[in-house]
């Protein structure tokens, strides 16, 4: 596996990006934790 993406990668990682924002996804960390801790409540012991 090379190390530098490749064009094919690269749109393909564009693509993937693209669609996510089209759905409403961001790159916010605070967003991401707080969706993650409504879909996976954890079991206490």
């Amino acid at each position: 596996m090379s190390s530098k993406p490749t064009s094919d990668s690269e749109s393909q990682s564009k693509r993937f990006k693209d669609k996510a924002r089209e759905l409403g996804c961001d790159e916010s960390k605070d967003r991401f934790n707080d969706t993650l801790k409504q879909v996976a409540k954890h079991r206490r012991l």
